[in-house]
């Protein structure tokens, strides 16, 4: 059982709002906005492929959502739910993330409130730091 500290249960707080926009990135901009909220030497892995730094994960979801357009069917809606958030400080500006995250997609961008089915169930972690900017 994690205790904290007042500082950092509102890091945590944090984190999990960042968390949250990350995921909703996915989900309404396809990644395309996911480069402020990843460090310039981060490692990004996602299934099959790992990227090193921020240029390489803004060319990543670039490449992505051109394939995703490219099919007959457009790009999908997509749906990412993020939930049993764990959070171990490392030191006083790193920590360890683990969450589970359901992804869910459509068969095809039908737009507005489509229903969309669960494609995967997997486990998540990241390690998140405060850069010298307090973000």
């Amino acid at each position: 059982m994690a205790y904290f500290e007042p500082a950092q249960a509102m890091d945590v707080v944090t984190i999990n709002q960042l968390l949250n926009v990350w995921a909703k990135e996915l989900d309404d901009n396809n990644g395309l906005g996911v480069g402020p909220m990843v460090t310039q030497d981060c490692a990004y892995n996602v299934p099959g492929s790992s990227y090193q730094g921020r240029a390489e994960v803004i060319k990543y979801y670039e490449a992505r959502l051109a394939g995703l357009e490219a099919s007959p069917t457009g790009a999908p809606v997509h749906r990412h739910v993020i939930s049993n958030l764990c959070v171990d400080f490392i030191d006083a500006d790193t920590a360890k993330l683990s969450f589970a995250m359901v992804y869910y997609t459509a068969l095809s961008s039908l737009g507005g409130n489509s229903p969309v089915d669960p494609a995967l169930v997997g486990e998540g972690g990241m390690i998140v730091r405060r850069e010298a900017d307090g973000h």
